[in-house]
């Protein structure tokens, strides 16, 4: 028997006792003969079941826990948070205007007063309820529901010098406000680790530190379809 056969029996079996034990909590149990002989009882049982399992990832996402916890605003312009990427060897993509985005004065307005401590959780677009893929917009309004807040483009190099640890192919981009980079791309910051042919060069220990990644295109913005996918996994604040 299959591997997946297997799983599916034990999870039937599972159901099974479970509506075992609710028929028997049943003070009238006649209602659960009446309620079976419904004629819409498989349709709204499914309709049930399905409201049910999505209420339960919902709490699964909101009690999700952060994968990095750290200190923002220990910086307090550009050009320190700059020197903090130099400091880790980070690999600053150039060609996307990096560089000019966090020396610009939009960054500069997204640095915190004052630090503070934040935890940062990460969810894909498929985790967050778009199993086809959504545009951002979509995912935002996802993630504030179950509470979490946007990033402020700041956020980036604060966790790049945190998580240096970040496993070999990955890309989680910032759900941050979207920026207008030199070449007029609307962009927001892409965290990686990856020797993409598109970048400029590498650092000696393989780190590919910051990037920044198109969110939508400007026909996005103007209300048309062009979705991002479903395993695009994004950072936010929790």
């Amino acid at each position: 028997m299959a591997k997946t056969d297997r799983v599916t029996l034990r999870i039937a079996a599972d159901y099974g006792r479970r509506c075992d034990d609710i028929a028997k909590d049943r003070r009238r149990i006649r209602d659960v003969q009446e309620a079976i002989k419904h004629p819409e009882f498989a349709k709204r049982h499914h309709q049930l079941l399905d409201e049910l399992a999505a209420e339960y990832r919902r709490i699964l996402m909101v009690e999700r826990t952060p994968f990095l916890t750290i200190r923002v605003g220990t910086r307090k312009s550009g050009t320190e948070y700059m020197q903090s990427l130099v400091a880790i060897e980070c690999q600053i993509n150039y060609f996307h205007g990096v560089k000019d985005l966090i020396l610009s004065k939009a960054f500069g307005e997204s640095i915190p007063v004052a630090e503070e401590e934040i935890g940062f959780v990460v969810a894909s677009n498929e985790e967050l309820g778009f199993p086809l893929g959504c545009v951002y917009e979509e995912t935002y309004r996802a993630a504030l529901e179950l509470g979490w807040s946007l990033c402020l483009a700041s956020d980036t190099p604060e966790i790049r010098c945190n998580y240096l640890q970040q496993p070999k192919g990955e890309q989680l981009l910032l759900a941050m406000a979207p920026m207008v980079n030199p070449l007029g791309a609307i962009v927001v910051f892409a965290i990686e680790h990856e020797p993409l042919v598109r970048l400029l060069g590498r650092a000696k220990d393989g780190r590919i530190g910051i990037d920044t990644a198109p969110v939508v295109l400007s026909n996005v913005l103007a209300g048309r379809n062009d979705p991002l996918g479903p395993r695009t996994r994004w950072i936010f604040r929790k």
